[in-house]
């Protein structure tokens, strides 16, 4: 699906690439499902700039950051918030640990070169929590390396200062254990992690679980963890802890869009509701003090290139560009018997795609393809060259008019409905021991085909 062929897409993009070095606004209206998201991912595509997407809920961001991956964009990172009031500062915080990888990300790359951008999705929640300031991250990291001076007795102080959990024996972010000349650290945010000479040319692996050996008060070795085997792999020369805690003190805060690119581009996805979303947010805190306001988000967007869009233009018509999409509820199943209304609205899919349009079915498992496979075979003895199936998940579908294109999801039409889980980091190697251990996400619900 080549959005570009639609006009309006079309001068939305030439619009943002006039924009390289100032700041405008441009209103899309007309939109449904997850259309916006789409025009997102293509954006990405198209526009080697950086983005910022802003969704009103936290459970919206993490659904745009399915559904942008799903239309092809690679490397897009959420934007934790706490839900309710800020978790005290240790290094067990995964949020806070989340928040800070991405802002050390961000200021550590050099993000006006070509290609070397970034897609974040973002709840108006994340955005009214302050962020830690790159020059405390800075100042609050420790640097180890091998044949470093620094004492046992010094590193575990340290740990304990930056409120690592001391334990026996690692498997969770922000713990550490030690054993005499040996001390085990599983840190939730490292930096500079180069390998040796000997090991140079393999990929390191995505681990923050670490071993140091001393000699005396020198480092002898830093080595990566399986924490499964709790076993010492790979070779480290040097290595930055970055403290969980770095960043708490007011002066040492600031909000989110400080760190970013000037050329980045904000996309506000129904900026009404994200408005009145951060005002009762703001209402609600017991913190407000530690928070910053829609005033101050909306001073400081206006910096930058903005997107909004929108299902309906909450004002002045004229004055948004406006995009001819559709709902795809006329396909999903019919209130009849399960299986037969699943039937149905595949059959008139199918029929849809006979007729010139192009159905882009997303399924979430190869399993599901080749039985949605089966099923059309059944219907129509082979599938439509214009019916394509498709490995992803999107949320909502919607029908592009311009394309005579419909995109829709296996969950959708066949009315099984997912509880995705949520976009935490999982907790390592801690084994399940019994259903009281499960937590809401730890699984997913399927119902079957009118089963």
């Amino acid at each position: 699906m080549d959005l570009g062929q639609d006009k309006t897409v079309k001068k939305i993009i030439t619009r943002l690439q006039k924009t390289a070095d100032i700041a405008e606004l441009i209103k899309v209206e007309g939109t449904w499902g997850s259309f916006a998201r789409c025009l997102a991912a293509y954006i990405a595509k198209k526009i080697s700039r950086p983005i910022l997407y802003i969704c009103p809920h936290i459970d919206d961001a993490e659904k745009a950051a399915d559904d942008v991956q799903t239309f092809g964009c690679d490397g897009v990172e959420p934007l934790s918030a706490w839900e309710g009031r800020e978790d005290l500062a240790d290094a067990t915080d995964e949020i806070r640990a989340q928040r800070l990888k991405l802002v050390s990300r961000i200021s550590n790359r050099d993000n006006q070169q070509t290609g070397n951008v970034f897609f974040i999705t973002a709840s108006i929640q994340a955005l009214c929590q302050p962020i830690p300031k790159p020059q405390a991250i800075e100042a609050g990291s420790l640097k180890l390396q091998i044949n470093g001076q620094i004492s046992p007795e010094e590193l575990v102080g340290w740990l304990v200062e930056n409120q690592f959990e001391r334990v026996d024996r690692i498997d969770l972010p922000g713990q550490f254990a030690r054993r005499g000349g040996i001390i085990d650290i599983y840190a939730p945010l490292i930096n500079e992690k180069i390998l040796s000479d000997i090991e140079a040319k393999e990929t390191p692996q995505s681990t923050e679980a670490f071993r140091i050996e001393f000699f005396g008060d020198a480092i002898e070795s830093i080595r990566e963890i399986n924490l499964d085997t709790q076993r010492s792999s790979r070779q480290i020369e040097s290595i930055r802890i970055i403290s969980a805690i770095s960043g708490t003190a007011t002066e040492q805060r600031e909000i989110f869009f400080n760190i970013l690119p000037k050329n980045t581009i904000i996309i506000l996805e129904e900026p009404n509701e994200i408005q009145e979303v951060a005002q009762v947010f703001l209402a609600r805190s017991e913190e407000i003090n530690r928070l910053y306001n829609w005033a101050d988000i909306y001073a400081s967007a206006k910096n930058f290139t903005q997107l909004h869009i929108c299902r309906f233009a909450p004002s002045k018509p004229e004055n948004f560009v406006r995009v001819d999409i559709k709902s795809v509820q006329q396909y999903q199943h019919k209130a009849t018997s399960p299986w037969a209304g699943h039937k149905a609205a595949l059959e008139e899919l199918v029929t849809e795609s006979k007729q010139g349009k192009n159905v882009l079915l997303y399924c979430e498992s190869s399993a599901e393809i080749n039985r949605v496979s089966e099923i059309i075979r059944d219907i129509n003895k082979e599938i439509p060259t214009r019916f394509k199936l498709l490995l992803g998940f999107v949320h909502q579908g919607f029908v592009i008019n311009s394309l005579r294109t419909i995109v829709i999801s296996h969950h959708e039409l066949f009315g099984q409905y997912t509880l995705r889980q949520r976009r935490r980091p999982a907790r390592a190697t801690t084994p399940v021991e019994s259903l009281s251990d499960l937590q809401e996400g730890d699984f997913v619900v399927h119902t079957s085909y009118g089963i």
